[in-house]
């Protein structure tokens, strides 16, 4: 169930479980105890966590969001989960921005063999043995008739065993557990055409200067040059209203200098690692990542060749950058993987992709959201990661 509609649920649906923030360093036993509550639940209805929402006494939801610390504590809780819980108790959890805000689900979709109950010993509360359930308004321990009831829907031919359901990591770089990372921002300001105005302007000043002085005569004018600008600027001969023209028209000439500048040499290079964390073969892997599309945060399309290299666009091609399609406010890059073999991990792109950026991107936070699938793969996984770029 997508975020949207597990917020549009009524306030007496025992499966959903809302919470404005993470259970922190010191809300392990909470955590444990709400899985294992809403495990133990009659019904076949998946169950769900949503953390960073809350329900007004208007009954009402709202989404104050979570801050980026929660996701490496959120990242943590299955195996919190596999650590405390028995049997085996496999959780899916998500993070989704909902309204601009980021919120995170644990899903528990397969409960097929209960009781669930505590197997190390975590809390005063939550010893070995104990077993608790959901109520509304409530987590309370289990009694008899709470016991009778579990057996009594359990079939009598054969236990029912929990499905391992397959999954797959994917974090920044070659870390599948990176949800979020931190990137320094290139070189922005010297952009080809930036430093070709720079030195006309300087130009022009020079000469303009020189007519204000009643220069006429080369030698001095190029004397007032040195003066104002050493040798580092060369003296140019061209007349100040060649040099305005010329000036006007830097965008047309440096055009293509500025291209490779933006969305190559000093363009953001971003890739990612996947994993497969389940003991089952992945064939058929279809990974599409979805990205912000704004003026300072552009995805590019195809790599740019630097001036006069002589590169076709066939032998570009050959180089195995990803495959873009932009859409409306967003631009999606796909990327097919053969097989992935349990436990193997590999990068995404066999060449990063490319992010051409301009410096009032410095400090803002970019989600990007994945949506994957594959052969084995028991149902689509989604999820998000979070950049940020700094100066």
């Amino acid at each position: 169930m997508i975020p949207e509609n597990l917020l549009k649920q009524p306030q007496d649906c025992l499966e959903i479980c809302l919470r404005p923030g993470t259970y922190g360093p010191a809300g392990r036993a909470d955590l444990i105890r709400d899985v294992m509550g809403l495990a133990n639940l009659p019904g076949s209805a998946r169950r769900y966590i949503v953390m960073g929402a809350t329900r007004g006494a208007d009954g009402k939801i709202d989404t104050p969001g979570l801050d980026e610390a929660a996701l490496s504590e959120i990242d943590s809780y299955a195996a919190l989960i596999r650590e405390y819980l028995e049997p085996e108790l496999v959780v899916d959890i998500n993070c989704r921005s909902v309204e601009g805000r980021l919120i995170a689900v644990l899903e528990i979709s397969h409960f097929g063999n209960p009781p669930y109950m505590i197997c190390t010993d975590l809390s005063e509360e939550l010893r070995s043995g104990a077993c608790w359930i959901r109520e509304p308004g409530l987590f309370r321990s289990a009694r008899r008739r709470d016991f009778d009831r579990m057996f009594a829907a359990r079939p009598v031919d054969e236990p029912v065993v929990a499905p391992i359901t397959p999954r797959v990591a994917v974090g920044f770089g070659e870390d599948a557990t990176a949800l979020q990372t931190v990137m320094q921002l290139p070189e922005l300001e010297r952009a080809p055409s930036v430093i070709a105005a720079k030195r006309l302007q300087d130009q022009i000043a020079v000469v303009k200067e020189a007519g204000a002085r009643n220069v006429v005569d080369s030698s001095v004018a190029r004397l007032v040059h040195t003066q104002q600008y050493g040798s580092d600027l060369p003296y140019d001969e061209r007349g100040v209203n060649t040099l305005i023209e010329n000036f006007h028209a830097v965008g047309d000439k440096y055009w293509e200098a500025d291209e490779y500048y933006y969305n190559e040499s000093n363009a953001l290079k971003l890739n990612f690692c996947v994993r497969n964390t389940s003991e089952k073969v992945l064939e058929a892997l279809t990974v599409v990542l979805t990205l912000p599309v704004a003026d300072e945060f552009r995805v590019v399309e195809s790599l740019i060749t630097a001036p006069g290299s002589g590169l076709s666009q066939h032998e570009n091609d050959l180089l195995g950058y990803p495959e873009v399609t932009y859409y409306k406010g967003a631009a999606q890059v796909r990327q097919n993987i053969d097989i992935l073999q349990p436990g193997g991990q590999v990068s995404l792109f066999e060449t990063a992709l490319r992010v051409a950026l301009r410096p009032a991107i410095a400090g803002k936070k970019i989600a990007i959201r994945y949506a994957l699938h594959a052969r084995g793969l028991a149902e689509p996984q989604e999820g998000s990661l979070r950049l940020l770029l700094k100066h």
